[in-house]
């Protein structure tokens, strides 16, 4: 946590009356804010027991310790909600734990009672960076209080991300110290924690909260650092006791949401935090993973695109970590960077947005003119501007090592040339013999860096493959060729690879357009004399239409795709002697070419169309619905 004014609530008002004072503010803000709770089944027992892990044992912190009792005491108006704190001030052998209790009316005197806590019965201190003081806090709260229903733990005090929480005089709780703990406590009540609250700075680390997944359902935390007065207790407990059915996402919701309005309504702070869940984290986290595998193998060509992206990132900590989501959008709409790897950030930025739950910010005037809410998507990851050791963060989590990986490449000092491969495309017409160009090659030069080539061809400006080859540098002729395409706009990647498996050349060759033209033989009716008569043709595609004049009894029509028109788009014609529709007929741009007679039948209406479409659809969802009751009948 950060130092900040204090908080400027005025206590000792009734609590009835401040809580509903509080919370019609929440009501008056949530409508400037985008975002809805998350609402899950609820347990067999709707009540909920939260352990407050607190460590405020760091001479000269600001983090006031008896406020934040203060304010769970004013807060806990539900007897289903049950919360014990241990609390490590600053001294020795002041440690102790609350069984916290409502306080009416609210006021700065702590009223909960403390409570025996045998693990420091000798010294009457507890050392908070140590993992096996968190695990025989949770045992003994779940033994000595634990109802049933749901348990949420609160790691309070000072974070410094990957560093770690929970400072103790200098000595952090560890990711790799908590990970042993939760999995630990996990053992110990035979199920994943419910919900793990950081009220802490920098906690937001995917590199810190990937590593929790298996041992807690759902993370809250913040990606940037927290003011002194933290999370507000009285409004976050007030709020969860108004619907205790709340699942863990929607409780983790609750704090990440009234901590941010405390700081638009109270504070005037910079805040945000976000929910996280950690089962899809890990998905997220592996797809990170490869992104940071795949980024240190086009180091050679890639490098200052990816300095780039990362000096565009929102920075959270000011140095070395980065808003993780807005690096990823600037990787994949960066059309100078290699294709792979864009595709590759596009896919792992899909992934990690389905993890985050829920996500708040709010930016006081003094930051508006340097961060908005855009640049504070939930998560953060470490990526420092210039080399650091990396030794230790490498060991936080799997993820950390993958990325500390990619670092080592980033920050090298190897210098790469480009080869003199000159790759260049060709476009011929093998296919269709009409003069349009239906196919291409690319033809390559040898050289001493590349030992095999990959290329892709991409559909227009996007990540869909269309088609790929593989060759072997040492192949002769240096060519490789497309000839099946469909007619589209393309774009082709050649990538050289050296024989370590880096990427040593890059070209991309764009809207490289493979066309095709269809003709077709249109039959008119009858014969046509006057030079009144038109056809229309219309895309149904794009509603455009063009008109050509019309006589005789038939008519040659072409058309080359791509264009105005497009491989299997169809196509109305209607002949027509003023406004009145003499014949009319639908064809489709696939296959070859071919002939159609137009009809002189009379044309449906749109209006009957839809009808039609109406009732067919309903009949087969009847059919649908019948066959299904019969299935179930057996």
């Amino acid at each position: 946590m950060i130092a900040n004014s204090a908080r400027t609530r005025s206590r000792g008002v009734g609590s009835v009356v401040a809580a509903a004072i509080f919370l019609a503010s929440i009501q008056m803000l949530t409508g400037a804010y985008a975002g809805n709770p998350v609402h899950e089944q609820a347990g067999a027992s709707n009540s909920w027991t939260f352990l407050a892990y607190m460590s405020a044992d760091v001479p000269g912190s600001p983090l006031n310790w008896t406020a934040e009792i203060n304010e769970m005491e004013e807060g806990l108006y539900s007897d289903n909600i049950t919360m014990v704190a241990l609390v490590d001030p600053d001294g020795v052998g002041d440690s102790r734990v609350y069984n916290i209790s409502h306080e009416i009316p609210a006021s700065d005197t702590i009223v909960s009672p403390q409570v025996a806590y045998p693990p420091i019965s000798g010294s009457g201190e507890a050392n908070m960076g140590d993992p096996n003081t968190l695990i025989d806090f949770v045992k003994f709260g779940v033994d000595d209080f634990y109802r049933g229903g749901r348990l949420g733990i609160i790691l309070w005090g000072h974070g410094e991300g990957w560093n770690g929480v929970c400072q103790d005089r200098g000595d952090y709780l560890t990711p790799q110290e908590l990970d042993y703990a939760l999995l630990s406590i996990k053992g110990y009540i035979g199920r994943p924690l419910d919900l793990i609250v950081f009220d802490a700075c920098s906690m937001g680390s995917i590199e810190v909260l990937s590593a929790l997944t298996g041992s807690v359902s759902y993370s809250v935390s913040s990606e940037i650092p927290v003011p002194a007065a933290g999370f507000p207790y009285d409004s976050i407990l007030t709020r969860v006791s108004t619907d205790l059915s709340l699942g863990a996402a929607d409780v983790g919701t609750a704090f990440a949401d009234e901590y941010v309005k405390f700081g638009a309504l109270m504070a005037n702070v910079t805040s945000q935090a976000a929910v996280i869940n950690l089962a899809a984290l890990q998905i997220a986290a592996d797809s990170i993973g490869k992104l940071g595998n795949r980024s240190a193998l086009f180091i050679p060509v890639a490098k200052e695109n990816l300095r780039d992206a990362r000096n565009n990132s929102y920075e959270t900590d000011g140095l070395s970590t980065i808003d993780l989501q807005t690096y990823l959008t600037g990787l994949s709409s960066n059309d100078s960077l290699p294709r792979r790897l864009s595709r590759t950030a596009y896919e792992s930025s899909r992934i990690l947005s389905a993890s985050v739950t829920f996500n708040r910010a709010f930016i006081s005037p003094s930051d508006a003119n340097t961060i908005s809410p855009a640049n504070l998507t939930g998560l953060s990851i470490f990526l420092p501007q210039a080399m650091v050791r990396l030794s230790e963060y490498m060991n936080v989590s799997e993820l950390s090592m993958a990325w500390g990986q990619f670092l080592e490449e980033m920050f090298s000092n190897t210098s790469y040339q480009r080869p003199d491969a000159d790759a260049r495309i060709a476009l011929e017409d093998l296919r269709f013999d009409d003069g349009l160009m239906d196919s291409f090659a690319i033809r390559w030069n040898e050289t001493a860096q590349v030992g095999s080539w990959a290329f892709d061809v991409l559909r227009n400006k996007g990540f869909e493959i269309a088609a790929m080859a593989d060759r072997e540098d040492g192949d002769v002729p240096r060519t490789v060729e497309f000839r099946n395409l469909t007619p589209d706009v393309y774009d082709v990647c050649a990538y050289g690879l050296g024989n370590d498996g880096t990427y040593r050349y890059y070209e991309i060759f764009e809207n490289i357009t493979v066309m095709k033209r269809y003709q077709y033989l249109i039959h008119f009716p009858e014969q046509i004399a006057d030079n009144m008569t038109r056809l229309e043709i219309v895309d149904l595609r794009t509603d455009t239409t063009d008109s050509l004049s019309a006589s005789g009894s038939q008519m040659e029509l072409r058309f080359d795709v791509p264009g105005k028109f497009r491989e299997s788009d169809n196509i109305l014609l209607q002949l027509k002697h003023g406004n009145s529709t003499i014949a009319w007929g639908i064809i489709e741009l696939t296959g070859d070419n071919a002939e159609l007679t137009l009809t002189s039948q009379p044309q449906p209406s749109v209006v009957t169309v839809f009808v039609v479409f109406i009732l067919v659809s309903a009949l087969l969802g009847f059919a649908a619905v019948r066959l299904l009751r019969i299935g179930k009948s057996r």
